[in-house]
């Protein structure tokens, strides 16, 4: 399978962005515009691809992502997957990605990765704040987002530490949200904040992906704090 990752990063003159899988391999990049590029191929028997983005100056490590490295299911039916990815920088709420709130408190049941069928389109976002109950669903312009009924809602599943993903069919170009839901009755709790995010046309098999969901919540905890 040829797997084609690109990912938007602005880069000063003399700086590189590179991309390294889990076994320390460096793949070479290249760049048009804002968007790096790395093409690279896997056998079919290969099920995820795991990988990290570094910033290099001069050939040297300047910058690295934060958090986990970035890892895809690989379970797509075409001999080309597209992956759209975004470099990973620490995010502000970045609290509710602790263990804390993703094992215990916001605690969701993992689910089966969507498999991406041919010619399909795959779209994951990071979403640490739900709370119990709640789940995940994404509306919008078009008739495969459901062209904004409320009705027309695309679930989406839990992939596993604040992950949430949802396969549809191959997309035109299309305006969308992430939207929360009442997990026993599917009716909306709230719609993320922001303008409206914007999906360009696919073709071939494609993951979206690095995507976080902007939700602003106000939890408090009640407690004793033993030091340790």
């Amino acid at each position: 399978m040829k797997i084609i990752i690109n990912v938007h990063y602005h880069t000063q003159w003399g700086e590189q962005l590179s991309m390294v899988l889990a076994d320390g391999t460096r793949v070479e990049m290249n760049c048009a515009g804002d968007v790096w590029r790395a093409v690279l191929k896997v056998t079919k028997r290969t099920k995820q691809l795991c990988y990290s983005f570094e910033l290099l100056a001069d050939g040297a490590v300047v910058r690295r992502e934060w958090g986990a490295p970035h890892c895809v299911e690989l379970n797509a039916a075409d001999d080309t997957l597209t992956i759209n990815d975004s470099w990973s920088d620490r995010p502000s709420n970045r609290a509710f990605y602790s263990s804390l709130f993703t094992d215990t408190v916001f605690a969701h049941a993992k689910e089966a990765v969507p498999a991406l069928c041919a010619s399909a389109l795959r779209i994951e976002v990071e979403a640490p704040t739900l709370n119990r109950g709640e789940r995940l669903a994404l509306s919008g312009s078009t008739p495969s987002l459901g062209e904004w009924n409320p009705s027309q809602l695309r679930p989406m599943t839990h992939t596993g530490d604040a992950r949430w993903a949802v396969s549809l069919e191959a997309s035109e170009m299309a305006e969308y949200k992430f939207v929360v839901t009442d997990a026993a009755t599917g009716e909306i709790v709230r719609w993320e904040e922001g303008d409206n995010r914007r999906l360009m046309a696919t073709t071939g098999a494609t993951v979206v992906r690095g995507l976080r969901l902007r939700d602003r919540i106000h939890w408090r905890g009640a407690g004793v704090a033993i030091p340790v």
